[in-house]
């Protein structure tokens, strides 16, 4: 390696704390391996929070990753986002890897068959520009948004499987949770109807903890129980969450649905079926559509 002069020892200790490692090397025409090493023959190190703020520096200037616009998820929350972050704790990934400074390196991942990746990658595009792999079928989101990951870590999106999703909807305004749910139920929900056998229904690993959803069926009235299955025939343990009967369906689905263009389709249709059964097949009379009337409006307001 050739010797640093004085001048270039000089402009590291002038700028090490506003400046990357790799902008450094750009700067004095030197690799980030020496640099490295120059900052540590000088006793130059930086704290914890200075390492994360130069990465977001970094990030933005020079590598694109930060694209996505995280104050949509933060402080600017709109329907589009509440539904995103509704299916990404659901069916996205948090990853979070540790360095040997202590700092962590963080990257959000969301992966979805082909029919519902090309109906979520429009909605995910008003937030930015994400990395997109595809491989078979299969599409893969991701961004390495520092600050949206770490806000994402901070509301228990790195340990989602098991966890309620509380802390997480305490951040999103009232008015707009019925579009996480909403996007919960296209990543982990199912809308089934055979016959005059109506249900909703959302499944995840066993020792989920289901109160967000209980406190929201509580307040629409909507009837529900809780299963915890343990198969040792297949070796396997889940929980469900199930809204059972054509009413309870209705109440939940015309909540989450009710003036909105989101959804996957193939599950609105579902819920149109539902609407359509408690409409033209019992043919309802108008003082039980009143009262499912007021008891939604109760639900909202």
């Amino acid at each position: 390696m050739k010797l640093y002069t004085k001048e270039e020892d000089e402009f590291l200790k002038k700028n090490y704390l506003k400046l990357s490692r790799a902008e450094c090397a750009e700067k004095l025409n030197r690799t980030t391996g020496s640099i490295k090493s120059v900052l540590k023959r000088l006793g130059l190190k930086n704290t914890k929070k200075q390492t994360i703020n130069k990465q977001i520096h970094y990030n933005r200037k020079s590598t694109g990753e930060f694209t996505v616009d995280e104050t949509l998820f933060i402080d600017k929350i709109n329907e589009n986002t509440s539904y995103l972050l509704g299916v990404l704790w659901a069916d996205g990934y948090l990853s979070k890897r540790n360095t040997k400074q202590g700092n962590h390196h963080y990257r959000i991942v969301l992966s979805l068959k082909e029919e519902d990746a090309l109906y979520i990658k429009p909605i995910l595009e008003t937030t930015g520009k994400w990395s997109v792999n595809k491989r078979d079928l299969q599409y893969s989101f991701h961004s390495a948004n520092t600050i949206l990951c770490k806000f994402l870590d901070e509301n228990d999106y790195t340990r989602k499987s098991g966890d309620s999703a509380e802390k997480i909807l305490s951040k999103i305004p009232t008015n707009l949770h019925k579009f996480f749910f909403l996007g919960y139920l296209d990543g982990d929900g199912c809308v089934f109807i055979k016959g005059k056998n109506m249900c909703i229904t959302f499944t995840s690993v066993y020792s989920q903890d289901w109160k967000f959803l209980e406190k929201l069926c509580n307040k629409l009235n909507c009837k529900y129980y809780i299963r915890r299955v343990i198969r040792k025939t297949r070796d396997s343990r889940y929980s469900d969450f199930k809204i059972n009967g054509y009413k309870n369906s209705f109440l939940f689905g015309r909540y989450i649905y009710n003036k909105t263009h989101l959804g996957f389709p193939r599950k609105k249709e579902k819920f149109n079926q539902i609407k359509s059964y408690i409409g033209n097949v019992i043919k309802i009379n108008s003082n039980k559509r009143k009262l499912l009337d007021e008891i939604f409006l109760e639900c909202i307001n």
